[in-house]
């Protein structure tokens, strides 16, 4: 099975054949603030952390057909021409703990758009019970996740957090190796076009 940053490079020829520029991998154009915020994060974004962001959709509908044609698995298109994003809730400002996901990520601002819709209305807490004293007592129509990747989601379903490495840390999406691959391989490409 390929790995996903082998995907992304599987755009790249067609995005120089292209006539349509703006292909962006989600996972690149974006990394917590602090570390502490690794493990959450990357399950607040959830499968959205795999997706491409393409400035429109015409865009994406081309690579959707070009991955046809090369046979390849199905992956995800975020077209900042055509996303609703809706505002998040003002409700979790000043409460102690807790911090929307959007606020916790630094990203490119060319992604914004993109980044407000997988972000949503997650909720970065501190601790797995102020993530549920916003769900139970205050009453937030929120998803909240805790630092531990504890999350307690809209409807009130707990889940609990991942399983830590042997060392004990947890280990989030943006401290593997993929990232490096693929920007080194990204880099490689480039200097031969």
């Amino acid at each position: 099975m390929i790995e996903f940053w082998a995907y992304c490079l599987l755009l790249i020829p067609y995005c120089f054949e292209s006539k349509e520029k703006g292909l962006y991998h989600f996972a690149l154009l974006c990394k917590p603030k602090e570390r502490k915020f690794d493990h959450a994060v990357s399950i607040a974004l959830g499968k959205d952390i795999n997706s491409i962001v393409v400035d429109t959709k015409k865009l994406a509908d081309e690579c959707v057909m070009y991955l046809k044609s090369q046979h390849v698995s199905p992956m995800t298109f975020i077209p900042l021409d055509n996303i609703k994003v809706n505002s998040p809730n003002s409700a979790i400002k000043g409460i102690p703990g807790a911090r929307l996901t959007i606020e916790t990520i630094d990203f490119d601002p060319a992604i914004e758009r993109a980044m407000a819709y997988a972000c949503g209305n997650s909720v970065v807490c501190d601790t797995l019970e102020i993530a549920q004293d916003i769900v139970y007592n205050k009453k937030i129509q929120v998803k909240c996740v805790s630092k531990a990747g504890d999350v307690v989601h809209k409807a009130g379903l707990v889940t609990m957090g991942r399983t830590a490495e042997k060392d004990g840390r947890s280990k989030g999406r943006f401290q593997g190796d993929s990232t490096e691959k693929l920007e080194a391989e990204l880099s490689k490409i480039l200097e031969e076009k």
